[in-house]
């Protein structure tokens, strides 16, 4: 897949809840976010996403960076961060992952996730999209993914990107897979 065109690549932001059997040994990154607002996200974006158009998802980690769900990881709670959250979810540490798994260049990026994870994406890809613009906490982006997912087409009204970049800060309607 690395090296492929990518059309649109989806961030989603990872869990609190993990997958006990990551305790013990590594479990794709696809398996390892457990808890209800990752699975929402993630649902949210796996209706909208067309993988045969060169759509990619990944996810953005506080320990780990992007992961592909195919990644091997291992729970990480035990860990202290600096500030935390968000060690590994530096400008720096994302830009390097974007270049090893051939997506720093994506031209249409959507970050589904919360307003933190957007400013994190935004340093490296400054186009980036939201669909989770002015929706803060659990329980509302849990809301919008099901509006999402419950009617792929609606992400089109949700889509806002940063002014000045790509869209020009204002909604912009998106094909979908569906």
């Amino acid at each position: 897949m690395y090296g492929a065109t990518v059309r649109k690549l989806y961030v989603v932001s990872c869990g609190e809840r993990k997958n006990p059997l990551a305790e013990t040994e590594p479990v794709p990154a696809g398996l390892i976010y457990t808890g209800p607002l990752h699975k929402a996200l993630r649902r949210a974006v796996e209706s909208v996403i067309d993988e045969k158009a060169g759509d990619r998802l990944l996810i953005l980690s506080d320990y780990y960076g992007l992961l592909d769900l195919s990644d091997p990881v291992r729970d990480y709670n035990g860990i202290r961060f600096k500030d935390n959250h968000l060690q590994a979810a530096t400008k720096d540490h994302i830009y390097t992952d974007a270049v090893k798994k051939g997506v720093d260049t994506a031209t249409e990026v959507i970050v589904v996730a919360s307003a933190e994870y957007l400013t994190r994406c935004r340093q490296v890809w400054p186009h980036a999209g939201t669909v989770m613009e002015g929706v803060h906490g659990t329980g509302l982006m849990m809301a919008r993914a099901k509006e999402i997912y419950t009617d792929p087409s609606r992400i089109a009204e949700f889509l806002t990107y940063a002014p000045g970049h790509g869209h020009g800060g204002r909604k912009c309607g998106v094909q979908t897979a569906h």
